[in-house]
């Protein structure tokens, strides 16, 4: 490859810092602490940036869009922020072609690649232009610095190039050859750091003298085509043995990407004269597993589609139905539901009908028709209970099973495991239905459990890199922080966040997680940034784009203290009701406010609710408790009337109204039997709800959302022979 034939100082440019300093202002460097990000790594990448030239069009946008992007601070806290507050960097870069020019191609390198991989391959680029050994960062320092800038850019439209090139390609390779496995990998394989780097570097020259260039390609195929369209904005063909798999004009310069043999046959862009024949292929025998590729949600199931061409639209109509079945199953299974009868579905302590109303809007924003999911029935259903997840080809009707059947011309599909089968994956019709099935309903059960903004988001086929499950995660109502931190980890592998140590580390944590970061992600309890901290469906987490950052440090996790006990608190005044007046849900204020203390440690950004007033010292109070509490002993009951409803106190009823107290909480006026039922007005203050519940968690309350009072009020009495003192809160 032409290494060092591009005449430019780069080591000296690298060597004598001081020239470069006017491309960083103070709050540069400022953010640049804040990060950790390596002076010298920046330094070197705006240094390889003025050497190469990428397409204009493209280079224009990046600061505009880096600009464009918000942060969003909390309501309780305005040192935790989540979002993007830390683009000052960025934007610094974003300056100057020369800073450009690096984001792009740090961005390019990230998109299908871990930030490990990307930083060896532009370690890699470096030492090819001329950086010498002494004075090279160090490919970790290399790599928190991609990691840092590869989210600002990632949605510049690589990676949605990158999508198409590798789906169009697939399916014209299972049109054209026989040997599909050989020239996937080709297509797929990552291949390792000097190759790629030697590739690129090709690439930079040729497009930069605007010559064709043709290349006999053994590794990333998709991602070189990608890049050469894109970044570069050359004609670019993808082939296998001359035939076209997919095509993009230019205008600086053209390349060729064979993916079979030598072939020549005077057509298309190989007439071009300077024509350079060169072979991109690894050098050693590590990285062969594939380049990651990213689906827009609504988009994913299409993708599979159009990746496989010998299976007829009725065999994949019945696949949409099997998913929505496998997918509902899965809820049922990762509640337990197998080793209940049929009426605890309606237990209000698991809430099963909100989370499968939750379920069927996730499926329909992966794009499956809602009156396929209504027609599917609930997770109650007979047909899906069984103690082990089934194969999920059982669920496809008898005909079109015995179409994909005849379809397929291997055996793999006689067995009856459940996993996905890499041995025969790129021959075997029936493991690929198998890893969409299965592969897609991960990620709806997965995502069902947050809100997410679906017009954005993209994310990783986990089957790839073999990171999903055979079973899901089980949740019986109990351990709900266990189940949602796991779900919290799940989201972080699907956006590609967390590399396999930080799932390891963050699933083995002891710590109260309230919330994941990485990437260009963060998962967190909507409680860290709202006081709307559930929605109808009782879902907890949101997923939101950019970093968790305190002062625009940013760390990977968001703890929650451990509660240092409650204080002592004299019981504020409270509200005896008298019989025949009424009442109605409404919100009761209080004294006592909500706030929250900030720190961060070395590790995570640790997070203290606290609760008080202006007349007493504020004392800890626990959020996680809480979400325990409103899983578990926290009852919502159903009737048939409108819960806005007034309620006449009737005479044989000892109520009394308080608000957000935990010391009026305890009170009881001063009766002859001792009992008396609490109605605490918190109707729409959701956090305030949560705490409560929290304090409360060895009480019986009922949370009056969904049936009047009167109801819950007549409830909470049949409880007060074993508990004098009941409570019902209204939500």
């Amino acid at each position: 490859m032409a290494g060092n034939t591009v005449g430019f100082s780069f080591q000296a440019d690298v060597t004598n810092t001081g020239s470069l300093l006017h491309t960083l202002t103070g709050r540069a460097l400022k953010a640049m602490s804040d990060g950790g990000v390596d002076f010298y790594a920046v330094i070197a990448a705006i240094t390889f940036g003025k050497g190469i030239v990428l397409r204009d069009s493209l280079g224009d946008t990046v600061r505009s869009h880096i600009l464009s992007k918000r942060g969003f601070q909390s309501v309780l806290s305005k040192a935790l922020s989540i979002g993007w507050g830390h683009k000052g960097l960025a934007v610094e870069m974003a300056n100057t072609k020369a800073g450009t020019n690096s984001l792009l191609l740090i961005g390019a390198l990230a998109t299908g690649s871990s930030n490990f991989q990307a930083a060896q391959c532009f370690s890699e680029l470096l030492s090819l232009r001329g950086c010498e050994p002494d004075s090279l960062p160090s490919v970790d320092v290399l790599k928190h610095m991609i990691g840092y800038f590869s989210p600002f850019v990632y949605d510049l439209g690589f990676a949605k190039v990158l999508e198409n090139v590798t789906t169009t390609a697939t399916r014209q390779l299972k049109i054209s050859t026989r040997d599909f496995y050989q020239a996937y990998t080709h297509l797929t394989k990552h291949g390792d750091a000097l190759g790629i780097a030697g590739g690129i570097n090709q690439l930079f020259l040729t497009s930069q003298k605007k010559e064709s260039y043709y290349a006999i390609t053994r590794i990333r195929g998709a991602w070189f085509a990608a890049f050469a369209a894109h970044i570069l904005g050359m004609t670019v063909e993808l082939r296998l043995n001359g035939t076209v798999l997919w095509a993009s004009a230019g205008s600086n310069g053209a390349v060729i990407f064979e993916l079979g043999e030598h072939h020549f046959d005077g057509s298309s862009i190989q007439t071009i004269s300077n024509q350079k024949i060169d072979f991109v292929e690894s050098t050693g025998p590590e990285c062969q597993e594939e380049t990651g590729v990213d689906y827009l949600v609504g988009e994913m199931f299409e993708s599979f589609v159009a990746k496989e061409p010998r299976i007829s639209p009725a065999v994949w109509e019945s696949i949409r139905r099997t998913i929505c079945q496998t997918a509902f199953y899965m809820l049922g299974y990762s509640l337990k539901g197998h080793n209940y009868p049929p009426d605890y579905w309606n237990s209000p302590r698991l809430k099963l009908k909100e989370k499968e109303e939750a379920l069927k809007e996730t499926l329909e924003v992966f794009g499956f028709a809602p009156e396929l999911i209504n027609s599917i029935g609930s997770c109650s259903s007979t047909r899906l209970w069984s103690y082990e997840v089934p194969n999920c080809l059982q669920f496809l009707d008898g005909g079109i099973w015995e179409t994909l059947f005849k379809t397929c011309d291997c055996n793999s599909h006689r067995g009856t495991t459940t996993a996905f089968d890499e041995t025969v994956q790129d021959t075997c019709i029936c493991e690929y239905v198998k890893k969409v099935i299965y592969s897609l309903t991960f990620s709806i059960t997965t995502l069902m459990w947050c809100r997410f903004d679906a017009k954005t988001l993209r994310i990783r086929d986990v089957s790839v890199g073999n990171y999903y499950y055979e079973k899901p995660h089980q949740w019986d109502g109990m351990d709900t922080l266990l189940h949602l931190k796991a779900i919290m980890v799940d989201v972080m592998a699907l956006t590609n966040a967390y590399n396999s140590y930080q799932i390891e580390q963050c699933s083995e944590a002891s710590d109260y997680i309230l919330g994941c970061s990485g990437g260009r992600y963060t998962v967190g309890f909507t409680a860290l940034l709202q006081r709307d901290c559930y929605d109808s469906q009782y879902c907890l987490l949101s997923l939101w784009s950019g970093r968790a950052s305190v002062n625009d440090a940013m760390r990977s996790t968001i703890i929650e203290q451990s509660p240092k006990g409650l204080l002592g608190i004299s019981p504020s005044p409270a509200l005896t009701l008298a019989p025949g007046s009424f009442v109605e849900p409404h919100y009761y204020p209080s004294a006592m406010n909500i706030c929250r203390g900030v720190a961060l440690n070395e590790n995570a950004i640790s997070v203290e609710f606290m609760v008080g007033s202006e007349e007493m010292l504020t004392t800890s109070a626990s959020f996680s408790y809480g979400v325990e509490a409103l899983s578990i002993s926290v009852e919502i009951l159903r009737c048939q009337h409108n819960p806005k409803d007034a309620y006449r106190v009737e005479n044989n009823r000892n109520l009394s109204l308080i608000g957000f107290d935990f010391g009026a909480v305890r009170w009881s006026p001063d009766l002859e039997d001792g009992k008396v039922t609490q109605l605490i007005a918190l109707q729409g203050n959701k956090l305030e709800q949560i705490l409560m519940a929290g304090y409360l968690s060895s009480q019986r309350v009922i949370l009056q959302r969904l049936a009047c009072l009167q109801c819950c009020i007549s409830a909470a009495s049949l409880y007060q022979d074993r508990n004098p003192t009941t409570y019902v809160m209204m939500g």
